[in-house]
């Protein structure tokens, strides 16, 4: 299948703003032929009244219209809420793939930390000093640079070792 078919579609989805037709061929790794990526081009050259190989060729009007009124067809609905139940059944499973929430909570804890020391850095105590002239006296930025390189280090320099050493 050439992959012209799929770019046909998908530009035709974005023309007339039919998101869900965009999102299902945006899902794709590449021109596939089978799974949502096959049936929306199957519905859409159905739509159409002529092969999928032939879609390319046809009037952009025509293959908007094919593609607007495929955004609303049942099968392409189900097939898309099938795939959302998946991908929420994936990340519930990656959370609970542990007793702890500690394996997983850390990263995030880390993140809104570093948010609020960098937000008392620059905003929350200068603010505070400028309108009511008081004397917060404001964090070392070296120690905070400190921190998020520390973090920095154990985040994405953790993924590294894991992927270098084969762990993950």
């Amino acid at each position: 299948m050439d992959a012209s078919i799929l770019k046909t579609i998908k530009d035709a989805a974005i023309r007339t703003g039919s998101d869900v037709v965009k999102e299902l061929l945006d899902r794709q790794l590449g021109p596939t032929l089978g799974g949502v990526a096959g049936t929306v081009i199957d519905v859409v050259s159905t739509s159409l009244g002529v092969s999928p190989e032939e879609i390319p060729a046809q009037d952009p009007a025509s293959v908007d219209a094919a593609v607007t009124s495929s955004n609303q067809n049942p099968e392409i609905l189900k097939l898309y809420i099938e795939q959302q139940k998946q991908t929420n059944e994936l990340l519930t499973l990656e959370m609970s793939k542990s007793e702890s929430a500690w394996t997983w909570a850390w990263r995030p804890a880390w993140m809104w930390f570093l948010m609020l020391v960098w937000g008392c850095v620059f905003i929350v105590f200068p603010l505070a000093n400028a309108s009511f002239k008081a004397a917060i006296p404001l964090p070392d930025i070296e120690a905070a640079t400190s921190l998020t390189i520390a973090y920095l280090g154990l985040y994405l320099g953790g993924h590294t070792a894991k992927t270098i050493w084969g762990r993950g």
